[in-house]
């Protein structure tokens, strides 16, 4: 959909280990494969996004304008690649939870039986930096690459404007993270660089109380502000 809005532009996808678009497991949570269970974590995608930018421009595909762009999970990885990838130009992340980190925006969204199971996944995490398993369809790794990171902290580092979208419905990453996120740029100093979208009405994948999506009008207005704010 993307591409289609975006049509002057070329629109790369980078996804997870071991997943396809036509993927469509009978279990979402535990029927990944061996494979993304054990290759997948932010940080790991972050790394794996470096190395296609490197091979692109070896390869002399690479115009030198680069928006980085992400959503849900995506967002962290864009968050962090804003500083980290040389050549970005801009950063639009979308219903990710960045002003608060996993470990303290989960109990707002997990039910309290939920939280406190994971609870005692996180203090053995914390108490042993070896321990492995596979918890909510991700390993323990992942969970420790990402639990304790505020991903605010990484847009504050960059100089490059940040579009930053949030549904005031989402139950997967709060909106508190994102309003969190809008106070962290103006305490820095540096809210002229964050542009930020509270969205009512809108959940974690931009569709309304009613279940209809929103995602392509989201979608129309981001390759807008792309547009205004490419150099």
């Amino acid at each position: 959909m993307l591409a289609e809005i975006l049509s002057d532009h070329a629109v790369l996808t980078i996804d997870k280990y071991d997943v396809t678009p036509d993927d469509a497991p009978e279990d979402p949570v535990d029927g990944c494969s061996d494979a993304f269970v054990t290759n997948h974590t932010v940080s790991q995608r972050v790394a794996d996004a470096l190395a296609v930018f490197d091979d692109l421009k070896a390869k002399g595909w690479f115009d030198g304008e680069l928006v980085l762009f992400g959503g849900s999970e995506g967002g962290a990885v864009v968050s962090i690649l804003a500083h980290q990838a040389e050549d970005a130009d801009a950063v639009i992340i979308l219903s990710t939870g960045t002003g608060l980190t996993m470990a303290e925006f989960f109990p707002m969204v997990a039910p309290p039986t939920a939280v406190k199971a994971m609870q005692t996944v996180f203090d053995r995490i914390s108490a042993d930096p070896t321990v492995e398993g596979v918890v909510g369809g991700v390993s323990y790794a992942w969970w420790r690459d990402i639990l304790d990171r505020r991903l605010s902290d990484d847009l504050l580092m960059t100089t490059i404007p940040v579009l930053l979208v949030h549904g005031v419905n989402d139950r997967s990453a709060p909106v508190e993270a994102a309003r969190a996120t809008r106070d962290a740029f103006a305490a820095a100093g540096q809210a002229d660089r964050l542009t930020y979208w509270e969205l009512p009405d809108r959940d974690h994948a931009m569709a309304d109380p009613q279940g209809v999506s929103h995602m392509e009008d989201v979608l129309r207005q981001i390759g807008g502000w792309i547009e205004e704010h490419m150099p």
